[in-house]
């Protein structure tokens, strides 16, 4: 997904990782690929060229370590691009809900908005410190976060429920649509796409909840065949369902966005739903064209958390087409 987006504009997207970093570690990776995509995305959209690069290195400077638990590893990854930079007096409150590094560089570019408040929300949840800090000497701004890991010998660690599901207080709904002078200004368009009937009522109460109505459909077939008359902003995607797959299905939902039959219409943003946290299913869910997703049984919050990153997905693909 962000490699498409890079080559979109012309631009290298690195990913460097040092030799001190273990092989494997025990953290909650569903967050920190969050984090990561967020972060990138957000590098992507404030670059008009040169490079983008992920970095991920071991602090060893005991003045810049935020953890001295024996054992434990202070992880650090970088997102450093060659883009407008941030403002110094915007470093220390750009984490904050809705708040932009420079309101004129928003209406060129499209705004940050919820996506840094939720990843400094997701690094705090997992005992980390997130910051930026203006290149030296060159363009661009590097954002960072830090997260103590223990080292594992295991490529899959069993995630503790309590980490999981911990809550993350955002912001509601109505605060969505009238923040920042955004041109999103009615309701998502929300699809769920599953075929457990029970599913399906709990998802749609859960985004009643939040503020949002959503339609449904029971397979892959069905999700295209309503594609033809309507359009949606963010599609729930189950990966398992009869006739036509959610993994499936969302390849040729971007095989017909890329072929233009929707041309009045930006990318639709789609989240997987899945029983299964895998490396592999998430590689499945990324390569057939999905922008996120979640793991079942799903809460409340982390459909909150989707319904942001797809208000963002549109706000940027909105002023794009602008």
């Amino acid at each position: 997904v962000l490699e498409g987006q890079a080559k979109e504009k012309g631009l290298a997207l690195d990913c460097e990782v040092s030799a001190k970093v273990p092989p494997y570690l025990c953290g909650d990776t569903g967050r920190i690929l969050q984090v990561l995509m967020n972060l990138t995305g957000n590098a992507l959209k404030f670059t008009s060229d040169g490079n983008v690069r992920i970095l991920v290195d071991i602090i060893e400077d005991e003045a810049e370590k935020i953890s001295f638990r024996p054992g434990e590893y202070n992880v650090c990854f970088r997102v450093q691009d060659s883009g407008i930079g941030v403002r110094p007096e915007a470093h220390h409150k750009i984490f904050e809900a809705f708040v932009q590094a420079d309101p004129s560089d928003s209406r060129k570019y499209g705004g940050s908005g919820l996506g840094l408040y939720l990843c400094a929300k997701l690094v705090k949840l997992m005992q980390g410190e997130i910051g930026v800090y203006n290149n030296p000497h060159q363009h661009g701004a590097t954002f960072w976060f830090i997260l103590p890991m223990l080292a594992s010998t295991e490529a899959e660690t069993v995630i503790p429920s309590a980490l999981q599901y911990a809550p993350i207080s955002l912001p509601n709904a109505a605060d969505f649509n009238a923040a920042d002078g955004s041109p999103l200004s009615a309701p998502l368009r929300v699809l769920v796409a599953e075929d457990n009937v029970i599913n399906q009522r709990v998802a749609v109460k859960f985004l009643e909840k939040i503020g949002f109505k959503a339609d449904v459909a029971s397979d892959g077939n069905q999700v295209l065949a309503m594609l033809q008359d309507r359009s949606f902003d963010l599609i729930f995607m189950d990966f398992q369902m009869p006739v036509l797959d959610g993994l499936r299905c969302s390849v040729q939902i971007r095989d017909l966005e890329k072929q233009g039959v929707w041309a009045d219409r930006y990318p639709i943003f789609i989240c997987g739903l899945t029983a299964n946290t895998m490396s592999t299913d998430k590689k499945r869910c990324f390569d057939s064209g999905m922008n996120h997703f979640i793991s079942k049984p799903f809460q409340v919050e982390q459909l909150r958390i989707a319904i942001q990153m797809a208000i963002e997905h549109k706000r940027h693909h909105t002023i794009n087409l602008i």
